[in-house]
């Protein structure tokens, strides 16, 4: 959750951080990562890597890790994990695990277990890609 409010359409021009699941959004949108942005890379799905030697690039096999979790539905919480992991400080994990329960655990409380190793999953590799 970013926002309290909707969120029409979150289109810009410059990120610092950018998080791709696929092929065509990379391509789409690696010229608005600011120069020293961190690339966070869902590399189960995608295979290509940037030419460019000015970003941080972060591999995370978020598809494979979220299979062996249980569910291939939370990839996304492991990219979420490794964006907290990496940019410490951001966003405090606890919070975010809550906040994970509170939304999608408010539909399906059976998944809160394996939500929540996703995320811590993504909060460790984040944290290592960062030494």
């Amino acid at each position: 959750v970013i926002s309290d409010e909707m969120i029409g359409a979150p289109m810009v021009n410059h990120v610092s951080n950018l998080m791709v699941f696929n092929g065509p959004s990379l391509n789409k949108f690696i010229d608005a990562l600011e120069p020293g942005g961190n690339l966070f890379i869902n590399t189960s799905v995608v295979k290509e890597r940037p030419t460019r030697t000015d970003i941080n690039i972060i591999e995370i096999d978020a598809g494979t890790i979220a299979l062996e979790l249980g569910s291939s539905k939370c990839l996304n919480l492991v990219m979420a994990g490794a964006f907290v992991g990496y940019n410490e400080g951001v966003l405090p994990v606890e919070n975010c695990i809550q906040t994970i329960f509170k939304k999608l655990g408010a539909k399906r409380p059976e998944m809160n277990p394996i939500n929540e190793a996703a995320f811590r999953k993504g909060v460790e590799l984040g944290a290592a890609a960062r030494k």
